[in-house]
């Protein structure tokens, strides 16, 4: 099944310390996030479910969201094959074992 976060509102992901995480607790499950996407902090996926992220008008340019982003679990879908990423930046990306 899909849970959905949409709207033409922008998501800014920037927390103190550390990175903001996003988990998807049941691996049956999609989150798919199409707001645009903003921060400096990068973002941690957590939990067995998936989590897409693509801006909702396709344009992966429209997000400016920068910083390392790390995989623990599940699956993270950046974008879609054929729309492109959800940004325009250079990212580290870490996946860890298992995931």
């Amino acid at each position: 099944g899909f849970n959905r976060v949409i709207g033409s509102n922008t998501l800014t992901l920037d927390v103190t310390t550390g990175s903001p995480t996003i988990e998807v607790t049941q691996s049956n499950r999609t989150l798919r996030i199409t707001s645009t996407l903003n921060g400096n902090d990068g973002l941690t996926k957590t939990g067995p479910g998936t989590l897409t992220l693509n801006s909702g008008s396709g344009n992966p340019s429209t997000n400016s969201l920068s910083g390392p982003i790390q995989i623990l679990q599940g699956i993270l879908q950046y974008g879609n094959a054929n729309q492109g990423g959800p940004t325009t930046g250079a990212h580290t990306v870490a996946i860890s074992s298992g995931a």
